[in-house]
């Protein structure tokens, strides 16, 4: 018997998410689905106006929260550091900036 190609699996995977706006792969990142003319055509109809209403958009931003909170992981201590000194550096570098173009303009109106 043949074993399902990478590319099966995911179509697979994505028709048994019912319209979730993405897929999670197997190293843990999230791609984006491609939505099938056939799943549009499933939906139920949306009010005369063609946007969707308050709760309706409450309910999927309510779903799109919970996929999110599914996937993400507390970082540990060294992946911290990380993150943590990088954003630390990037501070820094605008605050230069900032203090710079600060110095320039006072040097220009002497």
């Amino acid at each position: 018997m043949q074993e399902p190609s990478r590319n099966e699996d995911a179509e697979h995977h994505e028709a048994s998410m019912e319209g979730e706006e993405a897929i999670q792969t197997g190293q843990g990142s999230v791609q984006p689905s491609v939505v099938s003319s056939q799943s549009t055509q499933a939906r139920p109809a949306q009010a005369t106006s063609g946007a969707p209403s308050f709760m309706q958009r409450l309910k999927i931003f309510t779903k799109e929260c919970v996929r999110v909170f599914k996937i993400t992981k507390k970082p540990d201590k060294q992946e911290f550091m990380m993150v943590s000194k990088i954003a630390g550096v990037g501070i820094l570098i605008i605050g230069a900036i900032g203090f710079i173009v600060h110095l320039l303009q006072q040097l220009l109106k002497a």
